[in-house]
């Protein structure tokens, strides 16, 4: 799931004065892998969207309470095996994906709690919990936790999803932005190529199909929430459309986790790094 090209930084350096150089400025390129289309997000319209940043990686993820992130396994696993908490960077509180804005707040982690039973090659499980190694300040401005849904959503249902997009032309402004998703069947999902998955029960399928997708997600968005009245549903797994025809997103459904969600709040338990999912003897909390 984390084959292809995510979000990476150019280094440019501006030679000032003399010839002996002068200051090193890193900035961040375009973006190639964030959603396609939708409308920008209001301030305010989604405060528990988080940034989950691996090296220069970027994906998504939900804040769910003050020292809790909600991800995708995917996103904090390479071939199936757990990175190291370090590498991880968690902002939320802001539109703009990179750079210094006053609601923005940035963290590093204690611990991240993988799904044993997680798969990378059937993306069966694919939800972890993130503790901040700081815990946001609520009641907080521009920060909430997201409240899970506990229903079925009917196949029709649009859901809504937020994610960053790609800048098309100057200024390269990288605002959250919003767009609908209707539930599909599984049937629907799986028929259209490239997109062979099996659909499993405690996933829910939602996206568009041919004609060209009005807006899409892509793989920097891996980890980020679909919503329902402003309720969770679902984390970004798998199909990753980025504008292309027939290829729906595939969610975990939250609903089916919630009881292990909460049993990760109160985990002491270190992941050690490189160890390898599924778990053979699964850890208890």
């Amino acid at each position: 799931l984390r084959t292809c090209k995510m979000l990476k930084f150019a280094i440019i350096i501006a030679v000032i004065g003399s010839s002996l150089g002068g200051p090193v400025e890193i900035v961040p390129e375009v973006p190639e892998t964030f959603v396609h289309g939708g409308t920008e997000a209001p301030d305010g319209a989604f405060p528990w969207t988080a940034s989950v940043r691996v090296h220069n990686d970027f994906f998504q993820g939900v804040v769910i309470n003050e020292n809790h992130i909600l991800t995708a396994a995917s996103v904090v696993t390479m071939g199936g095996n757990a990175i190291n908490h370090f590498w991880v960077r968690v902002a939320a509180g802001d539109r703009h994906i990179i750079g210094s804005h006053m609601n923005r707040e940035e963290r590093t982690l204690s611990h991240l709690f993988i799904h044993d039973l997680f798969n990378h090659q059937t993306g069966v499980n694919n939800i972890a919990v993130l503790r901040l190694a700081h815990p946001f300040q609520f009641p907080h401005n521009t920060i909430e936790g997201a409240v899970l849904h506990n229903r079925i959503i009917p196949v029709g249902t649009n859901l809504q999803f937020a994610g960053w997009q790609i800048p098309v032309g100057p200024p390269a402004v990288r605002l959250l932005r919003s767009f609908n998703l209707p539930v599909i069947t599984t049937e629907a999902c799986t028929s259209p190529a490239p997109n062979q998955n099996i659909i499993l029960d405690n996933q829910i399928c939602a996206g568009h199909l041919a004609p060209a997708p009005p807006a899409s997600v892509c793989q920097g968005n891996m980890g980020g929430g679909v919503y329902f009245n402003r309720e969770l549903v679902g984390i970004l797994g798998r199909g990753f459309a980025c504008g292309a025809v027939n290829n729906p997103a595939i969610f975990t459904e939250v609903r089916f986790y919630t009881t292990w969600i909460n049993q990760q709040f109160t985990r002491t338990d270190v992941t050690p790094p490189g160890t390898t999912f599924p778990r053979q003897t699964p850890q208890t909390p």
